[in-house]
């Protein structure tokens, strides 16, 4: 059986935009196209989070237009599994109050904990409440960069 992950914005959104593990994560959205590829899991959200970045990437850091859009056009064809975030809503309200995470961040916690797999995600307190409540954290560190041979 194939790995079974939940996926964070913060992670995805490097696949298209050069960050620290912009590399690595292009690993994952090349293995994605594979067929015994992994499962990566998201909440419904998660590609409005990524299009927000990439607006202020267009409007702030001068992305260009075209390529902010072919990377959500990428992004909406990924084979994720995409999980309605309102079925969450109650142990992320739980899942915040007590370190205090925004919600958001707690919806991605509350996802792996109910699939019972592992968090990838690049946000240290969001790891750090993931990890007090029992959830496994596979840093992206742990994937190996994109080579163009891959």
């Amino acid at each position: 059986m194939n790995a079974r992950y939940v996926l964070d914005a913060n992670v995805l959104i490097q696949g298209y935009i050069l960050e620290e593990n912009t590399k690595r994560v292009q690993t994952l959205l090349q293995a994605l196209a594979k067929a015994d590829a992994d499962e990566f899991n998201v909440p419904e959200f998660c590609l409005v989070e990524c299009t927000n970045v990439l607006w202020k990437q267009v409007r702030l850091q001068g992305m260009p237009v075209e390529t902010a859009r072919r990377s959500i056009n990428e992004m909406r064809f990924l084979p994720l599994v995409v999980h309605k975030a309102t079925d969450l809503l109650p142990r992320a309200f739980d899942i915040g109050l007590l370190p205090n995470l925004a919600i958001y961040d707690a919806i991605y916690i509350a996802l792996a904990e109910q699939l019972r797999c592992p968090l990838i995600t690049a946000d240290t307190k969001q790891s750090t409440v993931a990890a007090s409540i029992g959830i496994t954290i596979k840093p992206i560190t742990a994937f190996p960069e994109f080579t163009e041979s891959d």
